[in-house]
């Protein structure tokens, strides 16, 4: 498993349970939830090795926090 990884799961409990499982494959591994997508019903977390706030890991982050930043405001709904 190449890291760092944006992860989506349908239950936010499910983060525990993959890093659990991860933790077989790759020692030190966490598991994060970072956000949520509720026009498609799922959390979406990282999974990453070391600091959160390193390099990779950092951006990473801004390239998931910019898609879905370009969903949210494509998104037609009638708020909007």
């Amino acid at each position: 498993m190449q890291l760092p990884k944006i992860i989506e799961v349908d239950d936010y409990h499910d983060f525990d349970h993959l890093q659990d499982g991860y933790r077989k494959l790759v020692p030190g591994i966490k598991v994060r939830e970072i956000n949520s997508d509720p026009e498609r019903g799922v959390y979406i977390g990282i999974a990453y090795i070391g600091n959160l706030n390193s390099a990779s890991n950092r951006a990473l982050l801004r390239t998931e926090e910019k898609r879905l930043k370009e969903i949210h405001d494509n998104f037609d709904c009638p708020s909007h």
